[in-house]
């Protein structure tokens, strides 16, 4: 896509002029391929609608950085995968520049029905200043017409790679002395001014909030403007820093809540205040904290899952930036008092050159499997284990948990996997 969103006004435009259009045939060929008198123009295969569009819904894709061309090509194709394309393209909105949101809110006033096609709202901008403005912008201009939205993204550029099929990673803090130098771990943030510009789409079913990347000024704002979207079940945190002191307050509990995620790049505080927009409802918790030499004794006094007694999913993922140990995440499962839950899941990627069994040794695997052999997870069925890491050494992390936790194994419950796209460093050996 173009610097000046010039893909995204197209795709737009194309809805509201193309996609109405009845000039174009019922299929049509690639235009080039006229001048090839060898080359039959026929009609495409003859098979239901339903199909075509089990057929689109496989093919086309709705990428972060901006609508799919497979979603423009099917729609300038057969008037019939009009709708399916239509659906697809408004699925889920970005905002990424002023002249798309404006043309984007001319689009919803003509034509008022395509606001219920939206179930999701994403704020991207390609300046980091414009975060603020895009925002109010929105609000103002697009809240009004969002009926069906459920789902509001506020996100800084930087959090998404300028290739979203790089086969490296794009969001790995860079190290540069043993874990010392910790200015470099988080990527830029953006401003946003005040929490209070989300307030206009309190008329939506809104029920999940991902806030990544961002600067927010007051942080017990945030908390008073969350807490007024009546039917929000799902709050995700990566990235966010705040300007203000950063404490729990009970009067900010959000009792639907069944959802959360929490990243790191933090101050070192909020991992306990975010944890308090949740209650005893919350069914699935997502935490990552970066493996600091204070980061044990910081967990052991400020997480605890102890009230959250309907707990069913957890995943704890760990950056080991200084070779520490990660006796924090046994101490996380030890607090746990909810038997509903069915899967853990511990993600670890490292830094440095080491080996696997001082990985192993670090994540301190027998105790967690002393913990979860208790009789408390006997509704335990899913316990995975993921390392960034070559796939060559998939086998040597399996026959290394295997001995430190026989008796999950055993049960048949662990599952092992290697990722090298979450790999640090050189990773781990053998």
């Amino acid at each position: 896509m173009d610097s000046d969103g010039g893909d995204t006004v197209e795709a737009h435009r194309l809805i509201t002029s193309g996609l109405d259009s009845n000039s174009s045939p019922p299929c049509t060929l690639d235009p080039a391929s006229s001048n090839h008198p060898s080359i039959v123009h026929t009609s495409g295969p003859s098979l239901p609608i339903e199909i075509w569009e089990r057929v689109i819904d496989e093919v086309l894709t709705i990428d972060l950085v901006g609508y799919s061309q497979e979603i423009l090509s099917c729609a300038r194709t057969c008037r019939a995968w009009r709708p399916r394309c239509r659906y697809w393209l408004f699925h889920m909105v970005l905002i990424r520049t002023l002249e798309q949101l404006h043309l984007l809110s001319e689009t919803m006033r003509t034509s008022p029905h395509l606001g219920a096609l939206v179930t999701a709202i994403m704020i991207l901008p390609k300046k980091r200043e414009h975060m603020t403005e895009l925002t109010w912008l929105a609000g103002d201009l697009l809240a009004v017409h969002l009926t069906t939205a459920s789902v509001i993204a506020i996100m800084s550029h930087v959090s998404l790679p300028e290739n979203p099929v790089s086969e490296e990673p794009t969001d790995v803090p860079m190290v540069q002395d043993a874990g010392h130098d910790f200015r470099s771990l988080g990527p830029k943030q953006s401003p946003l001014d005040s929490m209070r510009l989300l307030l206009p789409f309190r008329s939506s079913p809104i029920t999940a909030i991902n806030l990544s990347n961002i600067t927010i000024p007051d942080f017990s704002e945030m908390c008073s403007v969350i807490t007024q979207f009546p039917t929000i079940s799902c709050l995700r945190f990566y990235s966010v820093q705040w300007r203000s002191p950063v404490q729990s307050d009970a009067t900010f509990v959000i009792p639907t809540l069944l959802e959360l995620a929490i990243t790191p790049y933090t101050q070192l505080d909020p991992e306990q205040a975010l944890l308090g927009f949740a209650g005893p409802s919350l069914r699935f918790l997502m935490l990552e904290l970066i493996a600091a030499p204070s980061t044990d004794e910081h967990v052991s006094e400020r997480v605890d899952l102890s009230r959250f007694t309907s707990l069913q999913g957890l995943r704890l993922d760990t950056k080991d930036i200084c070779l520490g140990n990660h006796s924090w995440i046994p101490r996380i499962l030890s607090t746990i008092t909810s038997r509903e839950v069915t899967s853990i899941t511990i993600r670890c990627t490292v830094v440095f050159q080491t080996t696997i069994e001082a990985v192993l040794d670090r994540l301190e695997c027998g105790s967690i499997s002393n913990i979860l052999d208790a009789p408390q997870f006997s509704d335990l069925r899913f316990f995975l284990l993921e390392f960034g890491d070559s796939s060559d050494h998939l086998a040597l992390w399996e026959s290394g948990l295997a001995a430190l936790c026989p008796q999950l194994v055993a049960k048949g419950i662990v599952e092992v996997t290697v990722n090298p796209r979450v790999k640090f460093g050189n990773g781990a050996t053998a």
